[in-house]
């Protein structure tokens, strides 16, 4: 029986498992499809591990290995490391994979053929003496956006994402440059009917204080809800959670766009033609600027497969209940709504709108039900005048 080839093989130190083992859980939860050589899995019971061990390293694409006191006086893990390392340097690649390597430092990084490669250092998270060696440290931030950055970048390097396809992620917010004018005007209104921006975020229960600190020196930089991650980092875990759930044909990577700083004809256009989503912070709208970048966005708002989504300035913990229990009780019937097929299902879906708590959002639907249905009466009746078919 042939040896397998694995995506990844994970050395680590018997004291460091805690940390080894997360990564494998954690990757093969991001990343489904990878195949990773895991020595408690991987080798049978009753067999001579360290023959596998060998085979293993051998037949591996790739590398992860976490470093650490312990990993340094281990019988196990340098000699791992340099044998891939002499690996690589008999076969760069492997099934078409340029084979990496990539370290998590937990105490230091370590020297030799790995100096000289970025890696992960992780030892400010690192307890060598407590029981879970500070792993309950990555529960919270900013270990848990360091710990899932380190995921996305190995996950996405080993299957080399970035050739997957294309989707623009255009970000509406504005910067720290703009912020003393929000300063100013904050309590004032700004237009005839709508709320000001104070008023606006009373009904979130935050003020203007609580907002401020929330933007950088672009759009990238806004921290939407105000913790440690960036809307790019959200995106970002929105896109391994998203992939995770599709084929591997329909893989996406963003290409990430500051509209404000870069609406032009040609970025319109070029979100209108392409695969696109624009991500809208609504406090930035109070912004001048920010709003008027919004505004060009016309021929986009008119395409019905656009999508803009607006982020509330609070967000919302803990699972949506209401929704789960309408899927369970309903399926297969709303599958396409909550998690919509691609490629689509033949014909089109209702719209709609669930757990509503305004008459309005009722409306919108109604009204957009009734100007589809107008639109179809008069393409028809054209098509009779016009003796087209």
């Amino acid at each position: 029986m042939p040896t397998p080839t694995y995506d990844l093989f994970i050395s680590y130190s018997s004291h460091d498992r805690r940390w080894a083992e997360k990564a494998y859980t954690d990757l093969g939860r991001a990343f489904p499809t990878i195949s990773i050589f895991w020595d408690r899995e991987a080798i049978p019971p009753g067999r001579p591990w360290r023959t596998f061990l060998t085979d293993g390293i051998v037949n591996t694409k790739h590398l992860l290995f976490f470093w650490s006191q312990a990993a340094k006086n281990s019988n196990e893990v340098e000699p791992e490391i340099s044998g891939f390392e002499a690996e690589v340097r008999r076969t760069p690649t492997l099934g078409g994979s340029k084979r990496v390597e990539f370290s998590v430092g937990l105490e230091g990084m370590r020297g030799a053929g790995s100096a000289d490669l970025q890696g992960f250092p992780m030892d400010a998270y690192y307890e060598s003496s407590a029981a879970d060696r500070g792993i309950s440290s990555l529960d919270s931030n900013p270990g848990l956006t360091e710990w899932k950055r380190i995921i996305r970048k190995v996950g996405d390097e080993v299957f080399r994402l970035e050739a997957a396809r294309r989707l623009i992620a255009a970000i509406v917010a504005t910067a720290v440059v703009r912020i003393p004018l929000l300063d100013q005007i904050h309590s004032l209104p700004q237009s005839p009917t709508g709320p000001t921006l104070d008023e606006f975020l009373t009904a979130f229960r935050v003020n203007w204080a609580d907002v401020r600190p929330r933007y950088g020196l672009n759009a990238l930089e806004w921290r939407p809800f105000g913790g440690a991650e960036t809307v790019v980092e959200l995106l970002e875990d929105l896109r391994v959670q998203a992939n995770s759930r599709l084929d591997p044909a329909y893989w996406f990577r963003w290409e990430y766009v500051d509209l404000v700083e870069a609406v032009t004809a040609n970025t319109v256009s070029s979100l209108v033609t392409s695969p696109s989503v624009v991500v809208l912070d609504p406090i930035s709208l109070y912004d001048a600027v920010s709003a008027n970048a919004f505004r060009r966005l016309d021929r986009y708002v008119r395409q019905a497969q656009s999508v803009i989504v607006s982020l509330a300035p609070t967000r919302e913990t803990g699972e949506d209940w209401i929704a789960r229990a309408l899927r369970a009780q309903s399926v297969p019937l709303l599958e396409d709504y909550f998690e919509p097929a691609i490629p689509p299902l033949i014909g089109e879906f209702a719209k709609c709108a669930l757990n509503v708590q305004r008459i309005s959002d009722i409306e919108r639907m109604v009204r957009s039900r009734i100007a589809w249905l107008d639109l179809t009466v008069r393409k028809a009746e054209a098509k009779q005048t016009t003796g087209t078919t």
